[in-house]
């Protein structure tokens, strides 16, 4: 075997184009020396030792079957996928957890024969190589009607390069050079004038097959690395993957061969690529079909879908006056894609909620028929659902005083609920507008609020912080511009419009407030029921102890009213008045309130007194009912044998004798 094979020769073997060797020899993948020919044009000869040890058994197996020295040609070729890859000598690899190649059915190019190849390029590459057939033909008929053959070749080029000879198929193959006719001409002579030779060798296969040089080892090396939920960038990958080759001594593909390889993942097996690197989740929300959803039978207002979302921007705490991110809770229309009614508070409460629902109800002018909530606590709890051992199938509380149907969203289901997307279009566009915006993570928070950014802090330092009050209408500001967008639903309509479409005539705000109203059974003590952590007095409760059922509205949680268990109204209660410890010395007003909780304790003590001169005075019903006279007409008359009536008998007659002052 000679030290040297050029090009030519070796390409032939292999089945390559000499232009393919010749691009390895200069990314220095062979060792190689540069000659020149008999026509003094410069040729490659490649060092045969410095090929892999398969490609040089090949080389043999060629010698030797041309000199008619081997029975038959080895079968040691028949494993290579392609044969200037190295990694064929590498142990084989083992399987990591269910991620491997045979799954996504990445097979090679040579499973496609030669005869199929031409079903398989794309259109426009035909088209293209019968371009190149048309620019020879030219070529030679323009050749033929000069003597100087290398004049004629600078004169056609330039011409056609300039679109004089055809602009068409200018367009068509792009600019061209003496070197690019010479090529395509010998290409065409060796296919015996087939087009078809001049379809560009990029490997076409289905869409569904990978053409690549990578080995089997190589891309489950790389699918070990890349395709996992660490979420390396492709570059760290090939980086980690060469490090680890060059400790095993073996040579390793370029990266352009590994991003082709993810291209070809991210196309046909997405999938993959996102169940492996993303997860479960971003799988369901990216990829996974998605149900549809008809709500043409619906009208405007009819379905509510509710939500909450923590305001990228700073508002003032009323309870502390210090800056803070607010929570805004929204009800969104389904239909129309309005926001009919929301609220604005410190943390996703009950209350905020009940806000929120209350102003939907009363901007809607009636109330919908469903409603379409978020699954956080706040939403499932006691006051909306009825009771602390939630079931869908049997709803209490507030939507059901209301005749409202309840739906609630799968937990981790986003997709699912269209307020999702409308506060993606809020976030991009109200929040950045406002001086105290501060964005909702560290990559996309303003440069003032970042250390050492002294220029952008100095221009924010006088930025006002708004209230509650004014978020309100910053947000309200907002929603007038949204409500003048087409309605995707309601063709024809802007969203203000279609909104319109489907309100009523009205809600009364009493009985609004009464069914909104929660009940809930508390005890009595000393006048005094406690809810919430606060305390709630009424003259109704005094001398009463035992459980009554309370109702309460969060819309004004100052006062509450109460029932008995059978449902008879006993009265209002309020907040205690506190008095000031030394009233006497305080102001006018705190002796007066001083004075009146004094006149309410006397009159509850004159209450009592004139309650018991009324059990045991001269009408006594105790007597009336149970106790008999002890004389009648001069005789005694036997005491009642019923142990209940003696007892009650004995109790009256022993009240009446301590009054008395006579002691029996």
């Amino acid at each position: 075997m000679k030290e040297y094979m050029s090009i030519k020769e070796l390409a032939k073997i292999l089945n390559l184009t000499p232009r393919a060797l010749q691009k390895r020899c200069k990314k220095g993948d062979f060792i190689f020396k540069i000659i020149k020919n008999k026509l003094n044009r410069k040729t490659y000869e490649i060092l045969i030792s410095s090929l892999p040890l398969d490609i040089q058994e090949k080389i043999k197996n060629a010698k030797n079957t041309a000199n008619n020295t081997s029975p038959a040609a080895t079968t040691m070729s028949a494993q290579i996928i392609n044969p200037l890859n190295p990694a064929l000598i590498a142990p084989q690899a083992s399987p990591v957890s269910s991620y491997s190649v045979k799954a996504l059915q990445i097979q090679s190019s040579d499973e496609f024969s030669k005869n199929s190849r031409l079903i398989e390029v794309p259109q426009v590459q035909k088209e293209l190589a019968l371009a190149k057939f048309d620019v020879l033909t030219l070529w030679q008929d323009f050749r033929a009607q000069e003597e100087i053959k290398e004049k004629a070749n600078s004169e056609f080029i330039k011409a056609f390069n300039k679109g004089l000879i055809s602009k068409p198929l200018l367009d068509k193959t792009g600019e061209i050079s003496r070197g690019t006719l010479y090529r395509w001409q010998k290409i065409l002579k060796e296919n015996n004038g087939n087009y078809t030779a001049l379809i560009n060798n990029y490997g076409y296969g289905k869409d569904f097959n990978l053409n690549t040089t990578l080995s089997d080892f190589e891309k489950q090396e790389f699918i070990n690395i890349f395709f996992n939920d660490a979420k390396l960038d492709l570059a760290s990958a090939y980086n980690l993957l060469k490090f680890k080759f060059n400790k095993m001594n073996m040579p390793i593909k370029s990266e352009a061969a590994f991003r082709r390889f993810v291209n070809f993942i991210k196309k046909n097996h997405n999938d993959f690529l996102v169940l492996s690197r993303e997860g479960e989740k971003a799988l369901k929300d990216t990829v996974v079909s998605y149900i549809r959803r008809d709500i043409s039978d619906y009208a405007p207002g009819d379905i509510l879908v509710a939500d909450g979302n923590k305001l990228d921007f700073m508002v003032i705490n009323p309870l502390n006056g210090r800056p803070c991110r607010a929570i805004w809770v929204a009800f969104f229309d389904w239909v129309s894609k309005d926001v009919v009614g929301s609220e604005i508070m410190l943390a996703e409460n009950t209350q905020c909620i009940s806000s929120a629902l209350r102003n939907a109800i009363i901007r809607l002018g009636r109330f919908p028929k469903e409603v379409y909530l978020d699954n956080g606590r706040a939403f499932r709890g006691t006051y909306f659902t009825g009771s602390k051992n939630f079931n869908e199938a049997n709803l209490q509380g507030v939507y059901k005083s209301l005749g409202i149907n309840v739906n609630f969203a799968k937990p981790y289901n986003g997709r699912a609920k269209t307020v999702e997307r409308f506060f993606g279009e809020f976030v991009k566009s109200c929040p950045p507008l406002v001086p105290s915006y501060i964005g909702n993570s560290i990559k996309n928070r303003p440069a003032h609020y970042k250390r050492n950014e002294k220029f952008h802090k100095e221009l924010h330092k006088n930025d006002i912080i708004p209230t509650i009050e004014q978020a309100k209408m910053i947000i309200e500001t907002w929603l007038e511009f949204y409500r003048t967008k087409p309605c995707s639903n309601v063709k024809g309509k802007t969203i203000k419009e279609a909104f319109e479409m489907g309100k009523g005539k009205g809600i009364d705000l009493d009985m609004l407030d009464e069914l909104m109203m929660s009940n809930i059974t508390r005890t009595v003590k000393r006048n005094t029921i406690k809810l919430f952590g606060h305390e709630y007095e009424s003259t109704a409760l005094y001398g009463k102890t035992g459980e009554y059922v309370v109702k309460y509205s969060l819309f004004d949680i100052t006062k509450i009213k109460i029932y008995t268990l059978k449902g008879e109204y006993v009265g209002e209660a309020k907040a205690p008045i506190k008095v000031k410890g030394l009233a006497k010395t305080g102001s006018a007003v705190d002796f007066y309130t001083y004075k009146q909780e004094l006149k309410k304790q006397n009159e509850q003590i004159k209450s009592t007194i004139n309650k018991t001169r009324t059990l045991t005075g001269k009408y006594d019903p105790l007597s009336d009912i149970y106790a008999l006279p002890v004389k009648q007409n001069g005789e005694e008359i036997e005491a009642p044998k019923d142990k209940y009536i003696i007892d009650c008998y004995t109790y009256a007659h022993k009240i009446r004798s301590l009054k008395s002052g006579t002691d029996l």
